[in-house]
């Protein structure tokens, strides 16, 4: 035998080699799966933050819903084996260390305040996991998801869910149904989302401060049954702080008046970054990035997206309909206006009305803009028959942009 491949084998042997974990579409940092699990509540720990609970069985993965307020970190992959799970409000740590539970379904809670892996969560952290073929069907529920209901001051650090389905009521989300202050970084889903009213790819809906979200991935189709607001990362958020590195590549359907390729309707926020190659579909308030983009609170006295882009194609079904944002609305005095290096790629414009641009549907302002304000560096290039302007005729805002690039 060649030296290398035996010394690799005693390594591997030894456990001084990390490898994949099986099973599940995850991976972790090393290697577990042929550990033995006992036939204990835990394979060990005590729940405390430095000593959590280690899960190894799916029995064991059961019994987290017996003791929510602790912490668990999983040594090895999960197989629900088609499992109907749906525990309480969490309120302490789980740490997937990079392993994945999968084949479950969501038990539907009539009660309507979540129907989810977690129904609520409280000042919780789920972390490093993935959670994927994943299935929930509760179409008159509200805060449906596959991970949280309802997320309040939770974060949620490098989670995924993958190869996943909900279809729920309003609010609905990979991740989480509704977030009331909490926290997303390194998020993944792919699946699918279907609403009768406000959805998102990762979040259905959010209010309440925030840090930030960031680098944000969403694969999954979202869709829409009725009138709802709807996007790729969110379908409606209000009064986070910012949303930088996100992106979107999942379709987005919907009936209602706001569709957007990272965020359907979003209020009072700093942003960039973004990105949307996903095909987008509603009846009024489309935009590659934003449906609506509303400045109406006095706590937030700024605007600002810089260095985003789209390249998934456009309808609005009846009107309002831009590049980068379908309609911006701003109702109160700000002190800075920063609408810089936005890139709209190749897109189709489709719709019936008047109210259309190449980045901005309709700009409106009731309160002055500041001076100076900023609206430079856009370039976009529509595969529309005649002339696309940076922004719809109907726009009452005084704004004008320069350096544009029209590739047409």
């Amino acid at each position: 035998m060649n030296k290398f491949v035996m010394i690799s084998s005693l390594l591997l042997c030894l456990g001084l080699v990390s490898c994949n974990g099986g099973g599940g579409g995850g991976s972790s940092s090393a290697s577990t799966e042929g550990l033995a699990c006992n036939e204990e509540n835990f394979q060990g720990g005590d729940g405390s933050v430095g000593n959590p609970y280690t899960i190894c069985s799916a029995d064991q993965f059961r019994n987290i819903g017996s003791n929510l307020f602790l912490n668990f970190r999983l040594v090895k992959n999960i197989d629900m084996s088609g499992a109907d799970l749906s525990f309480d409000q969490f309120e302490g740590t789980l740490d997937g260390a990079g392993y994945t539970v999968f084949n479950f379904n969501i038990t539907v809670n009539p009660l309507n305040d979540g129907t989810a892996l977690f129904k609520k969560s409280l000042n919780a952290t789920i972390e490093n996991i993935t959670f994927a073929n994943v299935t929930s069907s509760s179409v008159s529920e509200v805060r449906s998801a596959v991970v949280v209901g309802y997320a309040e001051s939770t974060v949620f650090d490098n989670v995924r869910v993958e190869n996943s389905n909900i279809q729920g009521g309003t609010q609905s989300g990979l991740i989480v149904g509704f977030s009331n202050g909490s926290s997303f970084s390194h998020t993944f889903t792919s699946g699918s989302v279907q609403s009768s009213s406000v959805a998102g790819g990762s979040v259905g809906a959010h209010v309440g401060a925030t840090t930030r979200w960031e680098y944000m991935e969403n694969q999954a189709s979202v869709t829409s049954t009725g009138v709802g607001v709807v996007g790729g990362i969110a379908g409606q958020t209000s009064n986070i702080s910012s949303i930088e590195n996100c992106q979107n590549s999942g379709a987005i359907t919907t009936n209602g008046n706001a569709a957007g390729g990272i965020v359907g309707s979003v209020h009072n926020a700093n942003f960039s970054y973004l990105s949307n190659t996903g095909d987008i579909t509603g009846n009024a308030n489309v935009g590659g990035i934003f449906g609506r983009l509303d400045i109406n609170n006095s706590n937030f006295s700024y605007l600002s997206l810089t260095d985003s882009s789209s390249d998934g194609d456009l309808e609005a079904v009846t009107n309002v309909l831009g590049g980068i944002v379908g309609r911006v609305n701003v109702d109160q005095v700000i002190t800075s206006f920063n609408f810089q290096d936005l890139d709209v790629r190749d897109v189709a414009l489709l719709t019936v009305g008047t109210d259309y641009g190449a980045v901005f549907g309709v700009i409106e302002n009731t309160s002055p803009i500041p001076s100076p304000y900023y609206c430079d560096d856009l370039s976009f290039k529509s595969n529309n028959n005649g002339t696309v302007n940076v922004m719809g005729p109907n726009s009452t805002s005084d704004v004008v942009c320069t350096n544009v690039v029209d590739f047409n």
